[in-house]
């Protein structure tokens, strides 16, 4: 829980600068157009990331079954 509030914290004090420097070249649309593709591909990433995970937990318990199987037999 401290990890993940830690996280909201840094990421409140660091995008602030990101944001003033964006919103002096681009100006507010490009701006949010910015926030607007950084999110969508964090957001997909961590898609892929736990599609992954999943697949890789999936296939450790399938080969503990088949060695748990061998054990037994």
């Amino acid at each position: 829980m401290g990890v993940i509030t830690a996280a909201y914290a840094f990421g409140a004090v660091i995008s602030p600068y990101g944001f003033e420097l964006e919103l002096s070249v681009g100006g507010f649309f490009l701006t949010l157009i910015t926030l607007g593709l950084t999110v969508y591909l964090v957001s997909i990433s961590k898609a892929f990331l736990i599609a992954h995970t999943r697949h890789n937990i999936v296939m450790l318990k399938l080969i503990s079954a088949a060695q748990a199987c061998r054990m037994a037999s």
